[in-house]
């Protein structure tokens, strides 16, 4: 899956603005035997983003927590609504997903 940004997040580059690539996103992930614990920092990537680039990276695709800022407190209804059914997707144990917000 392509990983998508947030049109909304630029930086300044002189006079002109230009989205974030966001290279200074940051999660901390614990491997365990039950599986993996991700800890979020802001998921201005995307928390979607971030779940796809800890399985590729991790060949470990079975969350046991989800914890941190998910950034999805400013986002639009239909925004919301999607990240929701998408996480639905992810092997993550069930009532697990504890998040602030923001960052």
């Amino acid at each position: 899956m392509p990983y998508r940004l947030d049109k909304n997040l630029v930086i300044q580059k002189g006079n002109q603005f230009e989205q974030d690539p966001i290279m200074d996103d940051q999660a901390l992930v614990i491997k365990t035997e039950k599986g993996l614990y991700l800890i979020l920092g802001c998921a201005h990537s995307g928390v979607i983003n971030t779940l796809n680039y800890v399985i590729e990276k991790t060949g470990e695709d079975h969350f046991c927590a989800i914890v941190g800022g998910t950034h999805l407190g400013s986002v639009s209804k239909e925004q919301l609504h999607k990240s929701v059914e998408a996480l639905k997707k992810y092997d993550i144990d069930v009532g697990t997903v504890i998040e602030k917000t923001t960052c």
